[in-house]
């Protein structure tokens, strides 16, 4: 039986998607193949020359517009769907443009810039059947995945309380896009935020209640309206209460997930899980080893399967996380 390959489209090609997303692409070279690529920097594109061993094949456009027109004409470029990696404010506009073309979605987040746009970008896909993706890696990490089965099986109890954390140093965090709601979205809320807003969310369900303190001070040579430090208050509807501590202004890079439960607790990190007794003893420590291109791979199978019950479900979570988000900006 022969397989037919999936025709795709790459938009955006900055460090994501040359670090992960086209060495996931080429370890499916078997299962898709990159026909058409798209971005207005000249020297990413050269970069992304040196990625790919068949780029003479490969159609490049400096204009995303431009790729999509090419669709109604007769003989030209067709593709199945697009991998879309680019800065916040565009992912709306390019995301509508390709649901109305019919093409599916493999996008970054966050699912929209605000909840009002990724309301549109979710009616827009149910109404017109084509499916819109987010990836969020955290799912495919093998210790999240361990976790979210040891909850299952009340290992620690009934959870009740949990503190997230996620800090990072990055000097040029808030500097250009990035630097302004308008066309971010947010700070590290909807940026760095939403990867353990992603795996809180799929751990203890939809938040009920989300309390924001943040700030915005800690650089003052920089001009920004974005928060760069924040604490999330959030009561989950099944009682569960915790805490997300994010912030990109200084080192070591830290990411954890600690969960208490009525007979124990657990510490998740991407490389590991400890477990503790409820007296405080520990009583295992599992180790993973982490591939953030292997996560991509299992995101970008789900994609070119294309199940309508899958797609949905992808959207239905994210929007989740985005009602969250906007509950949380709202009462800043």
């Amino acid at each position: 039986m022969v397989i037919q390959r999936k025709k795709l489209a790459i938009i955006g090609l900055g460090g994501q998607s040359r670090s992960e997303l086209i060495p996931a692409l080429i370890k499916m070279e078997d299962r898709c193949e990159i026909v058409a690529i798209c971005d207005i920097n000249e020297e990413f594109v050269k970069k992304t020359k040196e990625l790919l061993p068949n780029f003479g094949k490969i159609v490049v456009y400096q204009d995303y517009k431009k790729l999509f027109n090419q669709i109604s004409k007769k003989g030209s470029l067709k593709f199945d769907g697009i991998i879309l990696s680019v800065p916040h404010f565009l992912h709306g506009e390019i995301t509508k443009l390709a649901i109305k073309k019919g093409i599916s979605v493999f996008k970054e987040k966050p699912f929209g810039i605000s909840l009002q746009e990724a309301t549109e970008i979710s009616d827009l896909a149910a109404k017109e059947g084509v499916q819109v993706y987010t990836v969020t890696k955290r799912q495919f990490y093998p210790s999240y995945a361990k976790a979210l089965e040891l909850l299952s099986e009340k290992v620690i109890g009934l959870p009740y309380m949990y503190s997230a954390r996620h800090f990072m140093s990055n000097g040029n965090l808030y500097e250009g896009w990035r630097s302004l709601v308008e066309f971010s979205g947010g700070g590290v809320l909807i940026d760095l935020g939403y990867h353990l807003l992603d795996v809180i969310t799929r751990y203890f369900g939809e938040a009920k209640e989300a309390n924001l303190n943040s700030s915005n001070v800690a650089r003052p040579n920089y001009i920004y309206d974005v928060e760069d430090a924040a604490a999330l208050n959030i009561l989950h509807s099944n009682g569960v209460y915790g805490m997300l501590q994010i912030a990109a202004l200084s080192g070591p890079k830290e990411e954890s997930l600690e969960i208490r439960g009525t007979e124990g607790r657990m510490i998740v990190s991407k490389k590991d899980i400890i477990m503790y007794d409820i007296a405080g003893e520990e009583i295992n420590h599992h180790f993973f080893e982490i591939d953030s291109i292997d996560a991509v791979v299992e995101a970008l199978d789900e994609f070119i399967s294309d199940k309508r019950s899958v797609w949905l479900e992808n959207i239905s979570h994210n929007m989740k996380i985005m009602r969250t988000i906007d509950r949380a900006y709202k009462k800043t």
